[in-house]
């Protein structure tokens, strides 16, 4: 639901506060981007958040399909600073004043389209709450250590969920989907498992996750109703263990 163009050091209260986020430039745009319905769509994907991360400058085209956005009733938030010149050493002063004074038209006055935010680490998070409901709530809050990515199909909704941190984390998910079958996808076996719904709200749907140190699950909703689910089990090689404890050396350059 959420993109970023820029650089990229947005990201960790962006997970913290409950998103997933995709990263994209100008050319990437032009490539393969246009803004449809309030929403910038890349190849496939569709996106109703987009952030310029302290960026100061960008091309008047470009920033003129992001007041298309905007008026579409996509979000825009630009950190830290507003975007004040155009690119190239050909820019002119004309230039720059094209995009300063778009800048202001789009985030200040009572009629700003677009929403401002200075400190990243501390406004980000809760901006983006009040603008848009979260994708994921972890309950207790992330620190920083999960992490997700979210894409969907035509029928589904499919989280990679990573524990990047040294330490287990037992944590609640609350996912802002509802009347969907819940599913653990094990891709090292084929394996697909019920999960359990701790949610008796129609609005939401609560998972609980345990991930080891650098552990990842893979959960994946559909829109199958409980009577057509069936347990698939595929059946397992036998495991084999080897010892490696005696007899081994590392050696690093001389």
């Amino acid at each position: 639901d959420l993109i970023v163009t820029g650089v990229q050091t947005c990201a960790l209260p962006i997970f913290e506060a409950g998103y997933n986020l995709d990263f994209f430039d100008e050319g990437a745009f032009r490539q393969v981007g246009k803004i449809e319905n309030g929403q910038l769509v890349l190849g496939q994907n569709k996106y109703k958040i987009i952030i310029l991360p302290a960026v100061e400058t960008i091309s008047f085209d470009l920033y003129r399909r992001l007041e298309e956005f905007t008026k579409g009733g996509g979000v825009l938030v630009a950190t830290r600073r507003l975007p004040s010149k155009a690119p190239g050493y050909r820019a002119t002063a004309a230039n720059h004043q094209e995009i300063d004074a778009l800048s202001k038209q789009l985030f200040e006055g009572p009629a700003a389209a677009a929403h401002f935010v200075a400190k990243e680490a501390t406004e980000l998070g809760h901006r983006l709450n009040r603008l848009v409901k979260p994708d994921i709530q972890f309950l207790p809050a992330n620190t920083g250590d999960l992490g997700f990515v979210h894409r969907r199909t035509s029928d589904a909704d499919i989280y990679f969920i990573a524990n990047t941190g040294n330490t287990r984390q037992t944590v609640k998910a609350k996912f802002a989907l509802s009347g969907m079958k819940a599913d653990w996808w094990n891709p090292f076996d084929g394996t697909v498992t019920r999960a359990k719904d701790e949610s008796d709200k129609l609005e939401y749907s609560i998972v609980e996750l345990d991930l080891e140190p650098y552990g990842s699950r893979v959960l994946v909703f559909t829109k199958a109703t409980p009577e057509s689910y069936e347990e698939r089990v595929v059946e397992k090689s036998p495991s084999l263990s080897l010892d490696i404890s005696p007899n081994w050396k590392v050696a690093i350059g001389n």
